[in-house]
């Protein structure tokens, strides 16, 4: 699979109710069904969506970017919530980032976007 380079992802998914479940009680986006195999997740008031769909898709990736405000708040909120971190916050080049993934294999990078100065 490739990085996303783009505001609207799509990602493959095995149980449709299972991921939008997900997307909506975890991540906070609107869930606007297309048919009974695929939906779109919505972050209002930005310009994300993510695709998801149990159909494979020409233009699918398993690698999704969150931004967030607060990645160890976010962080935090996830992982009471039973989400499992590959990698807790750290400090990278383009500010604070965590990994996990869902239980198809994609992963999702929340990052707090940080101008350091030098």
């Amino acid at each position: 699979m490739s990085e996303v380079t783009t505001d609207s992802p799509h990602i493959k998914v095995d149980d449709l109710v299972h991921a939008a479940t997900f997307f909506r009680d975890f991540l906070g986006m609107h869930i606007k069904s297309i048919n009974e195999k695929s939906c779109v997740a919505v972050k209002l008031n930005t310009e994300m969506s993510i695709f998801i769909s149990e159909d494979s898709h020409s233009d699918q990736t398993d690698q999704i970017y969150l931004n967030t405000d607060d990645c160890i708040e976010q962080y935090c909120f996830l992982k009471s919530k039973g989400v499992v971190f590959n990698r807790a916050p750290s400090y990278t080049p383009d500010g604070l980032m965590a990994e996990f993934a869902d239980d198809f294999g994609n992963r999702y990078f929340l990052i707090e976007l940080r101008k350091y100065n030098e």
